[in-house]
């Protein structure tokens, strides 16, 4: 499965960290790398780092994404 699918998204799938079993995540560094790609895609490339952080920080605080 494919987040944001577009040009090949962010991997979702099961993952291991520390012998704990975490079902259908990302890898946070990649969900920003692949933001930031769009940012500069579509012509944003001024400040795109921060623009994916902040979306990551909203995302985060309005609970459709969590840590984990």
């Amino acid at each position: 499965m494919r987040l944001l699918a577009p040009a090949g998204g962010v991997a979702i799938c099961d993952r291991r960290y520390r012998g704990r079993l975490f079902r259908r995540c990302f890898v946070g560094s990649e969900a920003l790398e692949w933001i930031k790609h769009w940012s500069r895609a579509g012509g944003l490339d001024a400040g795109a780092d921060e623009r994916a952080a902040a979306l990551a920080t909203k995302l985060l605080r309005r609970n459709v994404i969590e840590k984990v």
